[in-house]
């Protein structure tokens, strides 16, 4: 739905947009920095990021690793996805294979990693690290 939208708005999917992105910064196109500063600054990004975050992998897989009332519903997961974009403790950008931009919430020991290249926009979850996980991310 999101990529229809997204079309309907720009002329381009969403995905497609995102994985000629991918390639631009594999091929060492200095512009691809710039569109994920410009992605992470744009007004819809905190909805657009928290709904695939929220809605992808990272409930499933790392749900269960939160205390029974904080993210006991989808719905749950994707507002404290939001609500730690919009207000972070801290924020990272770093690079792995491609640029990606991190979140930190020290209140529930949340990262939450915008990952453009991923289906999913990138995960959330509360490292078994903490912090340490956040601080050594990109190393």
């Amino acid at each position: 739905m999101l990529d229809y939208i997204f079309e309907q708005l720009t002329g381009f999917g969403l995905f497609d947009t995102l994985q000629t992105l991918k390639a631009a910064d594999r091929l060492g196109l200095s512009w691809y920095d710039e569109v994920v500063e410009w992605l992470t600054r744009a007004s819809f990004f905190e909805d657009l990021a928290s709904r695939f975050i929220g809605t992808g992998h990272a409930r499933g897989k790392h749900g269960h690793k939160y205390p029974p009332g904080v993210v006991d519903t989808q719905d749950e997961f994707v507002d404290l996805i939001q609500n730690i974009i919009r207000n972070p403790d801290e924020v990272k950008t770093f690079r792995t294979d491609i640029q990606k931009k991190a979140f930190w919430d020290e209140e529930t020991g949340t990262v939450v990693i915008f990952n453009p290249a991923d289906p999913d926009l990138g995960t959330a979850f509360p490292p078994d690290e903490g912090y340490q996980f956040f601080l050594e991310l990109g190393q």
